[in-house]
């Protein structure tokens, strides 16, 4: 969807370019047609924030027609909180836009459900292997992929 593709591209860029040196992150929820539902920027490192006006537009929303997008002031993939959050709000899909140009996209439409703090573990598990930062997020996410089929991948 040529929209979609374009509000995606818009809010990423003005994500990055207002956090740019930080790790607060902004949270704007689309419609899969590109139209706008809300935006709000965090407070607090690493979290988004939902404003109570943003929760409610989008608990009024029929399932799996939004799309959330947010940036990663860390450059790291989609976190454990953010496939929950996804789940829980039942979002289309997301979009990680991290400050480095890497973008992610992700989705758990189709996934059966898992704790956050689960995948905390996994990458955990592959830091403690020796593997980077990064390399621990993907392998964990490949093997979230391949246990609970959640969907991901860096566009």
């Amino acid at each position: 969807n040529p929209a979609l593709n374009q509000a995606i591209y818009k809010y990423c860029k003005a994500a990055i370019t207002h956090r740019s040196g930080s790790y607060k992150e902004d949270l704007t929820i689309l419609r899969l047609d590109g139209s706008f539902i809300g935006q709000t920027s965090g407070k607090v490192d690493n979290e988004t924030h939902y404003s109570q006006k943003l929760k409610g537009a989008v608990a009024v929303e029929e399932s799996y027609t939004l799309v959330s997008v947010h940036n990663h002031g860390t450059n790291l993939p989609p976190s454990g909180a953010d496939f929950t959050s996804a789940g829980n709000k039942k979002y289309a899909f997301g979009i990680v836009a991290c400050h480095d140009g890497e973008v992610y996209v992700y989705s758990v439409k189709n996934a059966k459900p898992f704790v956050s703090s689960g995948f905390d573990e996994r990458v955990d598990k592959f830091k403690d292997r020796g593997y980077n930062i990064i390399d621990a997020y993907k392998r964990a996410l490949d093997e979230a992929e391949a246990t609970y089929g959640i969907e991901w991948r860096r566009l």
